[in-house]
């Protein structure tokens, strides 16, 4: 019955481990052919003596070797098979590892290039906004002076604020000044 069951299974498995099974589907079937004969002939003689037993039976020795030979042959056969098999699954998940580590390392590159991109942008803004209100507040007190905005980032925004709170500042100076003035006059 196995061997009928690996017949009906053969076209999926390897050219060697299919002539293995047919190899030992005709040994076995050799084997009980002869064995069926043996019984009939026994049956019909009635008793037999053992050297007429062991006679008969000689050539059932062979075809049981022929047999076993033939299953061991299909066992080894399959064994290999099974062990090309797992290597070509280890080779394939091998590959599989390195693939994805190779895209591990290039994501991380990117990560860390695009990372160093953006955090030079943001110093070399806040520099610039550093320098310019360094420039606003250690001068004479010229409130004319406003921080100049080249982008539209939140280091703009901030200049923008910064400006803006420049010109409340002139103006409510200039509203002091004309408030003192307008005080000595009276």
């Amino acid at each position: 019955q196995a061997l009928d069951l690996a017949a009906k299974e053969e076209l999926q498995l390897p050219r060697d481990i299919r002539q293995a099974i047919s190899t030992a589907r005709v040994a076995y079937n050799n084997y009980y052919t002869g064995f069926l004969e043996l019984a009939q002939t026994v049956s019909r003689d009635g008793s037999i003596t053992p050297q007429q037993a062991n006679k008969m039976m000689s050539p059932f020795k062979n075809q049981i070797y022929s047999f076993e030979k033939q299953v061991d042959t299909l066992l080894e056969a399959a064994n290999h098979h099974l062990k090309t098999s797992a290597d070509d699954v280890h080779q394939s998940g091998l590959a599989s590892t390195k693939s994805m580590a190779a895209v591990f390392i290039v994501g991380a590159a990117l990560i860390v290039l695009f990372s160093g991109l953006t955090i030079k942008r943001i110093r070399s803004g806040l520099c610039q906004l550093s320098a310019q209100m360094e420039d606003i507040s250690t001068g004479e007190g010229d409130l004319t002076k406003r921080i100049e905005i080249k982008s539209n980032d939140e280091i703009a925004e901030l200049a923008g604020w910064f400006n803006t709170f420049l010109e409340k500042l002139q103006g409510m100076i200039k509203k002091i000044a004309n408030n003192s003035v307008n005080v000595d006059r009276s």
